[in-house]
Parts: structure tokens; sequence; C-alpha cells
């Protein structure tokens, strides 16, 4: 008699673990490239978020783990924890004197960061799909968006080494009479459009292509004007006045004896503030769903 109500409870509890999964719930891995859109590097065109702006050299390598719940319709929640780099560079920018994004060249700046960041997102599919218990595929395409959390870490490669350029404040960050110091860390605002693929009843293949906006001007360390060197001087120690200074205007680097009659002084614009960065990613995921619809009540059976 005992035996027999312990196979009946566990059964019971079998089944209820399964009808509480039944698809609702899958875990993913993704794999990508990301690209940065502000104003540092791109296309040959002055700085702009949009896509056109795209600078193929400026793809790095982009890798995601996510869990997804899906409820019964269309709708989809999914938390992912993603990390990538962003770089740019102004050397990628046609260096024709005389065009009107010459003067980006003339810049020469450069940067990479880091970007680890946490989103949580809803989706929305197109279609009429479901996350099929059978064993033949279906497929959407889908429209997302939601909110994340991210951390860069700016830096600039200058004698050979990356130097992190927060702590300095290239633009006077952090000095009277300018602005504080941006953080490291950065809500963020994903888009997102793709198609699902459903193979089986447990696995999934995804391609989604990502759009993160952001509230910061500063994920490439450039915004506005160039610092004036006294200010630096007078603020910090000679050598990282000089450092400073040095990652701030790098434009001297290419024409020390200011050939071309633009000094890029203090006071002259060095990035547009109107327009926040951004950066997107292009990934292709793979993802198990758990549970199925079908239950073995034999357990109950003698």
């Amino acid at each position: 008699m005992k035996k027999n109500l312990f196979i009946f409870f566990y059964c019971l509890l079998f089944v209820s673990i399964e009808k509480s999964l039944a698809q609702k719930h899958e875990l993913g891995v993704a794999i990508g490239a990301s690209n940065f859109l502000g104003d540092l590097g791109g296309a040959n065109d002055i700085g702009t978020p949009f896509i056109k702006d795209v600078e193929i050299k400026a793809f790095r390598p982009a890798a995601s783990v996510f869990y997804q719940y899906n409820f019964k319709k269309i709708v989809s929640i999914n938390i992912s924890l993603s990390a990538t780099e962003v770089t740019g560079n102004d050397k990628w920018v046609d260096n024709t004197y005389g065009t009107r994004y010459w003067a980006r060249s003339y810049r020469n700046l450069n940067f990479k960061s880091p970007i680890i960041e946490l989103t949580a997102m809803v989706h929305l599919d197109l279609l009429r799909y479901k996350n099929t218990y059978k064993t033949h595929s279906y497929f959407t395409p889908f429209v997302g968006a939601g909110v994340g959390i991210f951390y860069m870490n700016p830096k600039a490669f200058y004698n050979g080494a990356w130097v992190a350029l927060q702590p300095l404040g290239t633009e006077g960050q952090g000095l009277p009479g300018h602005r504080k110091k941006y953080s490291l860390i950065q809500p963020n605002f994903p888009i997102s459009l793709g198609v699902k693929y459903q193979y089986n009843k447990h696995w999934k293949f995804t391609l989604e292509c990502l759009h993160h906006f952001t509230l910061t001007d500063y994920l490439d360390d450039v915004s506005t004007n160039y610092i004036d060197p006294t200010e630096l001087y007078a603020n910090y120690t000679s050598d990282k006045a000089a450092l400073t200074y040095a990652l701030g205007r790098r434009s001297i680097e290419l024409d020390n004896d200011n050939t071309y009659g633009i000094t890029t002084s203090p006071g002259q614009q060095r990035g547009d503030p109107k327009d926040k960065d951004s950066y997107f990613m292009l990934l292709f995921k793979v993802s198990y769903l758990f549970g199925t619809k079908r239950y073995d009540y034999n357990c109950f059976k003698k």
C-alpha cells in the first residue's frame, strides 16, 4: 500500500512539473557580431548614430546567454546576458583633404570599449506562431523592445598601450565649470527584429538584429569641445595633465607644425553632443525548450 502511494505521488509530481514546463521555458546561447555608431570612426561621412555610418572594420565578436518565457500566444519575455566590444578609429575615414569629412580623419582619435550588458525584452510574434509540441517546423518574424544596463570602459591606444580615458577627463569632465565625469555603468534601450524557426519540439533557431540606444555620448569618450590645457595643468599633476592633453588632442601627431591651419584649439568642436552613441548586434541563437505534451501515465497502472 505504501509503495503504491509513493508511486502515485511521484507520478503526480512528475506530471505537474512537466505541465508547468510545457515548453514555456527555454534556455539558449547566441553568437554573432557587434558594431558601434557614434562620433568616432565610421564611414566616409560626418559622424552619425544611424546605420549608414557602419564601418566594416569595426565589427567585433559578440556572445550571449539567455532565458525566455513563452506565453501561450504571441508574446514572450527574454532576459539575456551579453558580452562584446565596440571600437572606432578616425584613421578609417578617408583622409582626402577638402572633403567635408576630412576633419574627422584629421582629429585622429581612436578607442575601444568592452560591453557587458543585462537586458530584459518583450518579443511580439508577427504570425500566429506557437511553440509546437509536434515534430514538424514552424517559423515567424518578430519584433522586440526592452530595457537594460551595461558596463563600458573606453580606452585609447597610445604609445604601445591601451589607456583608460574616463579617469583622465579628456574634455575637462570633472573640472570646475565642466560636465561631471560620466559613469561606466549606463542604461540602454534595445529594440530588435528577427525570425524564429522551431526545428522540433525542443530546439529553436533564431536570427536577430538588436539595436541598443543609450543615454550617453561618451561610449567613445568624445562628445563636446577641446579642453584648454592650462585648466588641466592647474588641476592635475604635470604628468596626468600632459597625458590627458595628448589623448584629447591627437591631431598634433599628424600635423605638429599646423600645415593645414587647423589647430583643434581649446573650445573648438571635438564631437557632437546632440547625438547619443549607440551600438547594434547581429546574433544567431540556439535554444532548448523544456517540457512536452506527452505525459506517461503508465506508472499509475499495475
